[in-house]
């Protein structure tokens, strides 16, 4: 349709060349400037209409932010197999993981749903107030096995329009999560609060620049085993594990 009215435009041109008795040349250029200023017009549309379905999409997430409800999470817990190798170990001992970061998240919309797992890794879905806004994988990322004392176990966060949540729940989101798997060490706590931090800053400054769609906020919490422990303990003896 779009064709046959470019073509359209063309023919006027030439025929009101041919009545004004306009030379060649005049009738060539006019004929491409009606071109040219209908793709102009076709490309700002199609901009225009890009960026209204962005901002519709986008308001759509920022009522359920504001007005959904919180759901409580459906897990689908993966099933244990001997392909896990090393890190079959590591399941059994975070089997609870979600339920007990739960149970740190009561303040707030945000909860975990444990998914079907990838490959050496627990996965876990971010819900708030019942939307899906992310994920998290939950593995064993350090050269040496799996111990279950003191591995290092690791934390992969991703959020999507983590622009449209405010700075500080969305950030104290991010200490409650890491905090299950963080040593209460000083010096420990204070790396993993400047990766928290680092991480929200460069989002910021990456959305800055661009114009388009927002990127998605990714980050990456280093812990150990020996602190989840610690944490699910201090929970059980508070009667909130």
């Amino acid at each position: 349709m779009k064709n046959y009215f470019l073509l359209g435009l063309v023919l006027a041109s030439l025929a009101l060349g041919y009545v004004l008795q306009w030379p060649a040349t005049n009738v060539v250029l006019f004929s491409l400037l009606v071109v040219v200023a209908w793709l102009w017009n076709e490309v700002s549309t199609s901009s225009d209409g890009a960026s209204k379905t962005r901002r519709n999409d986008y308001a759509k997430v920022i009522e359920q932010i504001e007005v959904g409800e919180v759901a409580e999470p459906k897990h689908s817990p993966p099933a244990f197999s001997h392909g896990l190798g090393e890190n079959k170990q590591m399941f059994y001992d975070f089997v609870a993981f979600a339920d007990k970061l739960n149970d740190l998240l009561q303040w707030g919309g945000w909860r975990l749903q444990e998914e079907p797992a990838g490959v050496g890794v627990r996965n876990y879905s971010i819900l708030y107030a019942g939307l899906k806004v992310g994920h998290i994988n939950l593995g064993v990322w350090s050269r040496m096995p799996y111990k279950s004392a003191h591995s290092e176990v690791s934390a992969d966060i991703e959020i999507e329009h983590a622009h449209l949540f405010y700075y500080g729940n969305l950030r104290r989101f991010l200490m409650t999560a890491s905090a299950l798997i963080s040593s209460d060490a000083l010096a420990n706590w204070d790396r993993t609060k400047e990766e928290i931090d680092h991480s929200l800053t460069s989002y910021l400054w990456d959305a800055g620049k661009t114009h388009e769609e927002m990127p998605r906020l990714n980050m990456r919490i280093h812990g150990r085993s020996l602190a989840y422990f610690k944490r699910c303990q201090e929970r059980e003896k508070t009667s909130l594990g």
